[in-house]
């Protein structure tokens, strides 16, 4: 579990030792340096300064005691307070990359992603054109289920349909797509399967490779998001329903 915090509160913008020093000092309750560097095993010169970093934060506070600094966090909420902050920062200025990309004009953009953030930021572009997405070839593996599922409820409360062709052995997955709202599945034969996960939708093209890092290819282009669609729909017609 405290790897995972870290990684959140790095994610956050806190860097290693910060995270590492917070989560000491959040178990220890109200204490000294030397605890703290012995609890988080970040070495005292670097805890001094994490905590001088927090402290800026509003993170932690510290009070003195016979000429001795106790360190103690402040409420766990300030950590969602600096996300609203990014929030609201990342607000004020966006409007002007907006405009910066209105004024680029790009006929058609072309992205090389990595990482399973990247696949969910890029999913859940597909929902902005409102269209049916198209789906077919390797699907996602296990890990993956829980990301995905974010993305179907995201999408059945959008009211987006999906159109799916799994492999026509992929039987479990075939069954668990058929529970879900606004889902529509068919099976084909090995022949058509495909190494990497193809989506489809309004201008938008997703390629997905599944390393152990996913890479994924982005195309943002009319034409060949309709060759795309055009190919899926070849296989839909010649694929069959799975009872």
């Amino acid at each position: 579990m405290i790897p995972e915090m870290e990684k959140v509160l790095e994610e956050l913008g806190l860097n290693k030792n910060e995270a590492r020093v917070y989560l000491a000092l959040n178990e220890l309750g109200t204490s000294t340096v030397h605890n703290i560097a012995n609890k988080s095993g970040v070495h005292r010169t670097n805890v001094y300064d994490s905590l001088k970093k927090l402290i800026s934060r509003g993170l932690v506070s510290f009070i003195v005691k016979q000429n001795v600094k106790y360190y103690e966090t402040t409420p766990s909420d300030n950590l969602v307070n600096m996300l609203k902050i990014k929030e609201t920062e990342l607000l004020r200025i966006l409007p002007q990359l907006q405009l910066r990309e209105k004024m680029a004009q790009h006929e058609g953009q072309t992205f090389i992603l990595k990482g399973i953030q990247a696949f969910l930021s890029a999913m859940n572009g597909l929902l902005e054109s409102g269209e049916t997405v198209k789906v077919y070839g390797a699907p996602p593996p296990e890990s993956m289920r829980p990301h995905v599922g974010l993305f179907h409820e995201n999408r059945i409360k959008k009211k987006i349909p999906i159109k799916v062709i799994y492999d026509f052995n992929d039987k479990s997955r075939i069954k668990f797509a058929r529970t879900l709202t606004l889902t529509e599945v068919r099976h084909c034969k090995n022949q058509f399967n495909s190494p990497v996960t193809n989506l489809v939708c309004g201008d938008l093209v997703l390629l997905a490779l599944w390393t152990k890092s996913p890479y994924i290819i982005q195309i943002n282009n009319k034409e060949i998001a309709e060759a795309y669609k055009n190919y899926f729909d070849m296989l839909w017609n010649i694929s069959e329903n799975q009872s």
